[in-house]
């Protein structure tokens, strides 16, 4: 199956997630503070349109360690 660029663009546009969207301060600070402390999928509810992978990649980017 093969689809136009229009298509395409039209298929992720009508995604729920929003893709490529910038992190913010808050975004960054809630990690800072709270990853490892409380379960990632718990973050992630506070963090509206990212997704688990998004959340441990972002952290780890930031050089946030997962505290035990």
């Amino acid at each position: 199956m093969q689809f136009t660029v229009s298509e395409l663009e039209e298929i992720l546009e009508s995604g729920s997630r929003v893709r490529n969207k910038g992190w913010t301060s808050r975004e960054d600070a809630i990690l800072e503070r709270y990853y490892g402390r409380v379960p990632t999928r718990e973050l992630v509810g506070h963090l509206e349109g990212r997704t688990i992978n998004a959340v441990r990649l972002r952290a780890q980017r930031l050089g946030v360690l997962f505290n035990k």
